[in-house]
């Protein structure tokens, strides 16, 4: 059995047709002029949205089938979450205010003077930084995606 996902898309001889409809009192004076009453309490079409499709290669035919609501509260929470993540464990100076005790201890052993261990206190939290933000954010970014279920070709 096939369900409705409230979707239709429409093909016009020209841009200029798609953009009179879309227009909305082009639309609902249509609407009034060509169906009764009737037809218009069934087809429930005062309801409808009109917009430009999008790209046919950008359509995922298999999320039309999904439920607005659930994919927002999905969205929000998965948001949300990205943000803790970001916040707690991807903040390199939480990283780094943790590690000063290990790398000042292999400064002391190594001696002040040497090059290795003025390049461990200098350049550790800049590559931290790099590293994390350059590194690990877009790897959860594109799972928070993965989760909410963006599938893309590209």
């Amino acid at each position: 059995m096939r369900e409705n996902c409230g979707y239709a898309f429409v093909s016009f001889v020209s841009n200029l047709q798609v953009k009179r409809l879309t227009d909305s009192t082009v639309f609902e004076k249509l609407v009034n002029e060509k169906l009764t009453s009737d037809q218009i309490n069934k087809s429930q079409i005062k309801r409808w949205k009109i917009k430009m499709a999008p790209v046919m290669s950008d359509i995922l035919w298999d999320n039309m089938m999904s439920d607005d609501t659930v994919s927002s509260v999905k969205s929000w929470i998965l948001l949300i979450i990205l943000f803790v993540v970001c916040v707690i464990f991807i903040t390199p100076t939480f990283l780094v205010d943790h590690l000063k005790p290990v790398i000042e201890l292999l400064s002391r052993d190594l001696g002040p003077d040497n090059f290795l261990a003025i390049a461990l206190q200098t350049f550790f939290a800049p590559l931290m930084v790099l590293t994390f933000n350059s590194g690990l954010l877009p790897l959860f970014i594109d799972f928070i995606a993965y989760l909410e279920g963006h599938k893309s070709k590209s």
